[in-house]
């Protein structure tokens, strides 16, 4: 009976070592991950901001280039 206690004692200690080495590794890992993901999410912000900015400049020179078109339209009917 006390070997088959201490059969079981030695048996949940194992069990239990088992399982904060996976939690450790599962820490270790969700650090990994996390520090990854913020810098997928800086990548993406920046490149928002890229396109963003693009998309204000295509807007201006679209404004320019109407801009040509009306007085090169008043140019050629003087």
């Amino acid at each position: 009976m006390v070997t088959d206690q201490t059969k079981e004692i030695d048996r949940l200690t194992e069990e239990n070592n088992n399982l904060k080495t996976i939690n450790k590794g599962h820490k270790d890992l969700n650090g990994e991950l996390q520090t990854k993901l913020s810098k997928k999410e800086q990548e993406i912000v920046a490149l928002y901001e890229n396109v963003k900015l693009k998309d204000k400049t295509i807007s201006k020179l679209k404004d320019r280039i109407q801009e040509i078109i009306k007085q090169l339209v008043l140019f050629c009917k003087s």
